[in-house]
């Protein structure tokens, strides 16, 4: 099972997004949760970064997330989201 931690760094780019990517973003989210799988996510690990994946939010719009381990076992941290601009390090 998949969990998803959300980090003050998302918090603060989900408040620079318009309100309508915030809607879909947490549609997303929820969707990861349910199913990794999902078609239209688009869940990949991004190449040349270390433990870090992308899902789909929208055509324009992408969710970052890390790879991280806590007490309970592994969680994904949601870190960022933007335009493609996020995959800039």
């Amino acid at each position: 099972m998949i969990r998803v931690r959300i980090t003050e760094r998302y918090r603060k780019s989900e408040r620079r997004v318009p309100e309508r990517i915030r809607i879909k973003a947490r549609d997303a989210l929820s969707g990861l949760l349910e199913n990794p799988q999902r078609p239209g996510l688009n869940f990949e690990r991004l190449s040349g970064w270390d433990d870090t994946y992308s899902i789909r939010v929208t055509r324009e719009y992408r969710i970052l997330l890390m790879r991280e381990s806590d007490e309970e076992g592994e969680v994904l941290a949601a870190i960022d989201i933007g335009t493609h601009r996020v995959y800039r390090r």
